[in-house]
């Protein structure tokens, strides 16, 4: 779908429509649960988790007796959906976004502050897409609250990225490129609150600079791993990809002033500037 934005190929949306129309086969919906039961599954299974109702969920792998529903794998759904919703405008798409964010935040507990950063940049990602008043879960969370929501629990509570030099390090300094990603599509796509845009423009900022101080020799365009550096001489196409992420999306930010922390009538946020839910065999 990605490409399809930038070249508006009609084969390319054809091919999204198909990747969906396969994973709504191993996406719970309202039917599956009324019957405890995925024709794609060789199980059955409870109607709800923890009190939460479990459609939406999508499931990780499409073996048969596999019961694994994860969190990313809702969430490339997701995101898939509003991409179609985006440019289409066909309900069914936007229906089943809603779905997969009320499994997100209801049952995964996505805007808690623990989800993996992977989880939580592809559903930033998403809601870059949607419609500010469409709404989502058991608290009937708007996509503006949402918005704000995220980005504020996941850059200043979560440990992968809220050190004290502001760098994502998921591990021995690697970076997150769906993270980037998520904070790039909602940076460059929602008009606002104001200071959420200059939060994240800042965080993409320092994502950027070290990349291109850090973890690269001058003029070299070859990057390391690890965005904490030390450069390396050897390429990497993992590396390169991984790196990619970051320049692209940071490339245009406009830096200000570092945001502090503020209150809003929206969601109470504090912008200020710090795993993990799955499901395996839900009950």
């Amino acid at each position: 779908m990605r490409a399809y934005r930038v070249y508006q190929n009609s084969a390319m949306l054809d091919i999204a429509t198909q990747a969906w129309d396969y994973g709504r086969t191993l996406t719970i919906s309202d039917v599956n649960v009324a019957t405890g039961s995925v024709p794609s599954k060789s199980f059955n299974f409870t109607k709800t988790c923890s009190g939460s109702t479990l459609i939406g969920g999508t499931f990780w792998q499409t073996t048969a007796n596999d019961t694994t529903i994860f969190g990313l794998s809702t969430a490339l759904f997701f995101t898939l959906s509003a991409y179609l919703y985006q440019a289409t405008s066909d309900n069914i798409y936007l229906a089943a976004a809603q779905d997969s964010g009320a499994f997100l935040i209801d049952i995964m507990h996505i805007t808690g502050g623990i989800t993996r950063l992977t989880d939580a940049g592809t559903f930033m990602e998403g809601l870059a897409l949607l419609p500010s008043n469409t709404s989502f879960g058991e608290q009937n969370l708007s996509v503006e609250t949402l918005r704000s929501n995220l980005v504020n629990i996941t850059l200043t509570t979560n440990v992968l990225c809220n050190a004290a030099n502001g760098i994502i390090n998921t591990g021995g300094g690697v970076g997150d490129e769906a993270l980037v990603q998520g904070l790039g599509a909602l940076y460059h796509t929602i008009s606002g609150p104001a200071d959420l845009i200059t939060y994240i423009g800042n965080f993409l900022s320092v994502q950027y600079n070290t990349l291109v101080t850090v973890s690269t020799v001058s003029n070299s365009n070859i990057y390391a791993g690890s965005w904490i550096g030390p450069p390396v001489a050897q390429y990497d196409p993992t590396n390169q990809t991984l790196a990619l992420f970051a320049l692209v999306n940071a490339a245009q930010v406009s830096v200000n002033s570092q945001t502090n922390s503020t209150t809003n009538e929206s969601g109470g946020i504090a912008y200020q500037h710090n795993d993990v839910p799955e499901i395996q065999n839900p009950s």
